[in-house]
């Protein structure tokens, strides 16, 4: 049986919201990985440092910020 149709809005505005989340980190992992690649670290930083100041939980950007301190 399908949900009621507010319902499967609020499940829709639910994926949306996950998925322009990710589409985020994305984008700010590819503009880190570009700074990385050019060897301009202190960019490559500063971008991670903003983003997960905006969101400290980002398991990708935390990742790429690992990169940067090995």
């Amino acid at each position: 049986m399908p949900l009621p149709e507010d319902e499967q809005s609020i499940h829709t505005i639910s994926l949306l919201t996950k998925q322009m989340h990710y589409n985020w980190e994305v984008g700010v992992h590819n503009a880190f990985v570009n700074y990385y690649n050019k060897k301009e670290i202190d960019l490559a930083r500063e971008i991670l440092e903003e983003a997960l100041a905006r969101d400290p939980g980002s398991s990708m950007l935390k990742q790429d910020l690992s990169r940067l301190d090995r």
